[in-house]
């Protein structure tokens, strides 16, 4: 629960939050609007980005929810469009999204699998700051990857 100061700090901020449909996303996406900020969620299973969504409207959140994979640059490209469209700007991005493969040592993962899992983990953080409106300048968003 957030209280005093940080309750409403981010009143004027919008977040876009992939691998927000349930666990760490969906608990960060829910600090985010408790702190004030709108909220664009983000996940491949449709039907948790728009039971996430609810759940935020619910608390009295704004926030929309666009569903698809990270590893996909149009994806990522529409939930900065969506984040545009339905609050003007867009200020942080988190990118909790991520494959739980390869399981196992390090060491003796196959390298394919492991060169997959770095990219999905490493490769939608880095579009989002290219996707984003403002990555060209100072005041582009922060990442938390």
């Amino acid at each position: 629960m957030i209280s005093g100061r940080a309750e409403r700090c981010l009143e004027a901020r919008t977040a876009l939050v992939t691998g927000a449909s349930r666990g760490i996303g969906r608990a960060v996406a829910g600090a985010l609007a408790a702190a004030g900020a709108k909220v664009v969620v983000s996940a491949r299973n449709t039907d948790g980005v728009t039971e996430a969504v609810a759940g935020l409207r619910k608390s009295g959140a704004h926030a929309a929810g666009c569903a698809g994979s990270v590893g996909d640059p149009e994806h990522l490209g529409r939930c900065t469009e969506l984040a545009l469209r339905e609050f003007g700007r867009l200020d942080i991005l988190v990118n909790n999204a991520a494959t739980n493969a390869p399981y196992g040592p390090p060491m003796e993962a196959d390298p394919d699998e492991w060169r997959h899992a770095f990219t999905a983990r490493t490769a939608p953080a880095r579009q989002l700051c290219r996707t984003s409106p403002s990555s060209s300048r100072a005041n582009s968003p922060r990442v938390y990857a």
